[in-house]
């Protein structure tokens, strides 16, 4: 499935809030240059930032996400999708309140009551959660993950399976029944986007990571290897395959 397929709700999310817009920019006709400017500026500047959530960036952009610290591997979690849904909240915002201050339209009047109270509070979601400057922390002894609404944590003993699903699309890691090494929790103040993962298991969607294949045959790798093994293979191969080495020289 092609990324743009997986990831349309983001530009339905931005339609959402661009239809409500163009709705009133056609029923305010009077000579509103102010409104034209500020619909020239929301579709060159807003659709860009929409579609940023959509593709895949380059190795150079990608390795820089991708670093050592301590011994550990931290993935640093692509942000674009996040900051997409925050300008279309943010969209919505404006527009709802332009819009009941200055549309007598009953339909559009009524449309900008319901978008009032939750842009806001979705806002704030999403701007929280960039806040927490989102990563995946792989260490010799475990993974863990502060995601966007969540903290998690599994030990590589414990880990028994990592998935790439399509739908929803995204990678998941799973521990044996019961793994002592295992913590989920969600984040307080953070509004819950999204459920709940299966007990035991940490998701996260594939527009997280710039590789998501890559990432879970890391994972695995490491589950598979020897407690000994692991910091050696941590800090050279998987770097590496992370940072896509062999792609820069193929490039190149």
């Amino acid at each position: 499935m092609k990324p743009w397929a997986r990831n349309a709700w983001i530009v339905a999310a931005f339609g959402m809030s661009m239809l409500l817009f163009l709705g009133f920019f056609h029923l305010r006709q009077g000579g509103q240059g102010w409104a034209m400017l500020l619909a020239g500026s929301i579709v060159g500047v807003f659709v860009p930032i929409a579609i940023s959530g959509t593709h895949r960036p380059r190795s150079a952009r990608a390795n820089r996400r991708v670093q050592v610290e301590a011994g550990e591997v931290v993935l640093r979690h692509q942000w674009g999708t996040h900051f997409a849904f925050l300008v279309s909240a943010l969209a919505c915002v404006v527009g709802a309140v332009v819009a009941l201050i200055a549309v007598a339209n009953p339909v559009y009047r009524s449309l900008a009551l319901l978008v009032a109270p939750v842009a806001p509070f979705l806002a704030w979601s999403y701007l929280l959660s960039l806040l927490r400057r989102p990563c995946t922390v792989l260490s010799p002894a475990g993974v863990r993950v502060r995601g966007d609404i969540f903290d998690a944590e599994l030990g590589w003993d414990e880990l028994v399976a990592v998935r790439v699903e399509e739908s929803p699309a995204g990678v998941r890691v799973v521990g044996v029944p019961g793994a002592s090494s295992y913590l989920w929790r969600r984040v307080r103040g953070v509004v819950p986007l999204y459920g709940r993962p299966g007990e035991g298991s940490i998701f996260l969607y594939d527009f997280t990571y710039d590789r998501p294949g890559v990432v879970a045959e890391v994972m695995e790798t490491l589950a598979r290897l020897a407690p000994e093994r692991r910091a050696e293979y941590l800090l050279g191969p998987a770097v590496a395959l992370l940072r896509g080495d062999h792609e820069t020289i193929q490039e190149s």
